[in-house]
Protein backbone atom coordinates (compact mmCIF):
# COMPACT_ATOMS: atom_id res chain seq x y z
CA UNK A 1 0.00 0.00 0.00
CA UNK A 2 2.82 2.38 0.82
CA UNK A 3 4.50 1.88 -2.53
CA UNK A 4 1.14 2.23 -4.29
CA UNK A 5 0.66 5.76 -3.00
CA UNK A 6 -1.45 5.02 0.08
CA UNK A 7 1.08 5.13 2.93
CA UNK A 8 -1.46 6.40 5.45
CA UNK A 9 -4.12 3.81 4.75
CA UNK A 10 -5.71 1.94 7.67
CA UNK A 11 -4.23 -1.30 6.29
CA UNK A 12 -0.67 0.07 6.50
CA UNK A 13 -1.20 1.30 10.04
CA UNK A 14 -2.82 -1.96 11.14
CA UNK A 15 0.02 -4.00 9.67
CA UNK A 16 2.67 -1.74 11.20
CA UNK A 17 0.98 -2.00 14.59
CA UNK A 18 0.87 -5.79 14.24
CA UNK A 19 4.59 -5.89 13.42
CA UNK A 20 5.46 -3.64 16.35
CA UNK A 21 3.56 -5.93 18.66
CA UNK A 22 5.12 -9.13 17.31
CA UNK A 23 8.12 -8.34 15.13
CA UNK A 24 10.80 -8.01 17.78
CA UNK A 25 9.96 -11.50 19.02
CA UNK A 26 10.78 -13.00 15.65
CA UNK A 27 12.94 -16.00 16.37
CA UNK A 28 15.91 -17.08 14.35
CA UNK A 29 13.91 -19.54 12.36
CA UNK A 30 14.24 -20.60 8.76
CA UNK A 31 13.40 -17.23 7.19
CA UNK A 32 14.50 -14.88 9.97
CA UNK A 33 16.80 -12.58 7.98
CA UNK A 34 14.48 -12.53 4.99
CA UNK A 35 11.64 -11.50 7.34
CA UNK A 36 13.82 -8.85 9.00
CA UNK A 37 14.62 -7.33 5.62
CA UNK A 38 11.05 -7.13 4.36
CA UNK A 39 9.63 -6.07 7.73
CA UNK A 40 12.25 -3.32 7.88
CA UNK A 41 11.17 -2.18 4.41
CA UNK A 42 7.54 -2.01 5.49
CA UNK A 43 8.27 -0.22 8.73
CA UNK A 44 10.56 2.24 6.98
CA UNK A 45 7.83 3.03 4.46
CA UNK A 46 5.30 3.41 7.31
CA UNK A 47 7.73 5.92 8.84
CA UNK A 48 7.51 7.87 12.07
CA UNK A 49 7.01 5.91 15.27
CA UNK A 50 6.82 2.65 13.34
CA UNK A 51 10.28 2.97 11.87
CA UNK A 52 11.82 4.40 15.05
CA UNK A 53 10.51 1.62 17.30
CA UNK A 54 11.33 -1.13 14.81
CA UNK A 55 14.81 0.20 14.12
CA UNK A 56 15.60 0.82 17.80
CA UNK A 57 14.73 -2.81 18.56
CA UNK A 58 15.81 -4.78 15.51
CA UNK A 59 19.11 -3.10 14.64
CA UNK A 60 20.70 -3.94 18.02
CA UNK A 61 19.19 -7.43 17.83
CA UNK A 62 20.77 -8.02 14.42
CA UNK A 63 24.12 -6.58 15.50
CA UNK A 64 24.13 -8.92 18.49
CA UNK A 65 23.84 -11.89 16.11
CA UNK A 66 26.83 -10.86 14.01
CA UNK A 67 29.71 -13.32 14.18
CA UNK A 68 33.37 -12.45 14.79
CA UNK A 69 34.17 -12.76 11.07
CA UNK A 70 31.52 -10.13 10.23
CA UNK A 71 28.93 -12.54 8.87
CA UNK A 72 25.59 -13.59 10.28
CA UNK A 73 24.87 -17.23 11.10
CA UNK A 74 22.99 -19.08 8.40
CA UNK A 75 19.31 -19.67 8.95
CA UNK A 76 17.77 -20.79 5.67
CA UNK A 77 19.55 -18.97 2.86
CA UNK A 78 23.12 -19.74 3.84
CA UNK A 79 25.73 -17.44 5.34
CA UNK A 80 26.12 -15.18 2.29
CA UNK A 81 22.41 -14.70 1.67
CA UNK A 82 21.51 -14.25 5.33
CA UNK A 83 24.38 -11.81 5.86
CA UNK A 84 23.16 -9.79 2.88
CA UNK A 85 19.60 -9.67 4.24
CA UNK A 86 20.84 -8.61 7.70
CA UNK A 87 22.93 -5.82 6.20
CA UNK A 88 20.17 -4.65 3.89
CA UNK A 89 17.73 -4.53 6.81
CA UNK A 90 20.09 -2.14 8.61
CA UNK A 91 21.11 -0.18 5.49
CA UNK A 92 17.85 1.74 5.55
CA UNK A 93 19.43 4.03 8.14
CA UNK A 94 21.81 5.34 5.47
CA UNK A 95 19.58 5.62 2.37
CA UNK A 96 22.34 4.57 0.00
CA UNK A 97 20.02 3.00 -2.55
CA UNK A 98 17.31 5.09 -4.27
CA UNK A 99 14.73 2.32 -3.78
CA UNK A 100 14.91 2.92 -0.02
CA UNK A 101 14.14 6.60 -0.23
CA UNK A 102 10.68 7.79 0.72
Amino acid sequence: MSLSGEPDSPEVQATANWLLARGPVLRRESHFYYACYYCAQGMYQAGGKYWRQWNDTMTPALIALQQADGSWPAARGGVVCDTAFALLAMELNYNFLPIYQR
